[in-house]
């Protein structure tokens, strides 16, 4: 854990009372120095990670970016329609039930796809598949993403009347509302999907095809797949560990968050 300037003599209490500064150094002193579980979550967290180096994280754009290659069955992933088809089935099969849109994972599985285009950004929608099957129909899938942004009153509508002024004779045109932790929609079509389900289809296919994805690919698939565990997931290693040194220091650890400059 990076070194932190605590000034101890400038601390008070809630109330206005000086805090017992004496009392919390040795719970400081056993963080720091006698918390094995710290070390691990900064081994952990230390790891390099490519969307670390370019902080990436928790960036919309960059992770509908990475979603638009992993989607393209021409893109250089090596996958080539198997994550869209296991993304589509999760998503939708995790959304039976709801008030969204629907497609029906047999279908997705079992359709032969004749071509596929990832666009994005187009009239403002984060991604919008279009599928040609090899029976000459076509599918429209438009995915809204939001990682720390909320959705905009109106948006979800807006974006699905464009599509459906778009894509009038399509055969299906669904919509999917991506977020960290189900965010509902606004706009009843939507339907809910999760970082959980894109984690869990790319964990899928990485085991099938691992043996066909070239190294730097793969590599890349894999701190992407790590970066949703570890910063994406409530259950992860990491979360847990966070909640463990809380439980166990949470004196200091309420001292420190105290002190933040910020």
């Amino acid at each position: 854990m990076p070194a932190t300037d605590i000034s101890l003599s400038a601390t008070t209490e809630a109330g206005g009372q000086p805090a017992q500064k004496d009392d919390v150094i040795p719970a400081l002193r056993e963080l720091v120095v006698g918390s094995q579980d710290l070390r691990e979550l900064e081994k952990r967290l230390g790891q390099f990670n490519i969307f670390d180096v370019l902080k990436s994280v928790h960036h919309e754009v960059r992770h509908s970016n990475v979603l638009a290659w992993l989607l393209d069955p021409n893109q250089s992933h090596g996958l080539r329609d198997l994550f869209l088809r296991r993304w589509l089935m999760q998503a939708f099969h995790a959304s039976t039930g709801g008030g969204g849109s629907f497609l029906d994972p047999v279908e997705v599985d079992a359709a032969p796809f004749h071509s596929v285009q990832v666009r994005r950004e187009w009239n403002n929608i984060d991604l919008l598949l279009e599928i040609q099957t090899e029976a000459n129909e076509t599918w429209v899938v438009c995915v809204e993403n939001k990682i720390k942004a909320w959705q905009g009153l109106g948006q979800l509508q807006k974006y699905r009347e464009r599509v459906e002024q778009a894509y009038p004779t399509a055969k299906h045109r669904a919509y999917l509302f991506l977020t960290v932790r189900g965010e509902q929609p606004e706009d009843v079509p939507y339907a809910v999907t999760t970082y959980q389900e894109v984690l869990q289809a790319l964990q899928d296919c990485v085991t099938e095809r691992r043996g066909n994805l070239g190294s730097g690919p793969l590599l890349f698939i894999e701190h992407y797949m790590e970066i949703l565990k570890e910063r994406f997931m409530e259950d992860s290693e990491a979360a847990n560990l966070a909640r463990k040194i809380y439980t166990a220091h949470k004196e200091a650890l309420d001292f420190i968050f105290e002190q933040r400059s910020d």
